[in-house]
């Protein structure tokens, strides 16, 4: 599902030469916002404090 997903993504990209690159810059700031998310639920889960995530997450980036 999810490599048909980024399949169907690239095909896009590659199809619309013109807006290609607003298009990756898109991709590449969804895909940092979701690592960003996993990391933090991974970090509430481990630790149980949702703050000190938030503050760890914070000083990161």
């Amino acid at each position: 599902m999810l490599y048909r997903l980024i399949g169907l993504i690239a095909d896009f990209v590659t199809e619309n030469a013109l807006n290609s690159e607003a298009m990756a810059e898109t991709m590449r700031k969804a895909m940092r916002q979701a690592i960003t998310t996993i990391r933090w639920w991974a970090y509430v889960f481990k630790h149980k404090s949702p703050i000190g995530a938030l503050r760890r997450l914070l000083a990161r980036t």
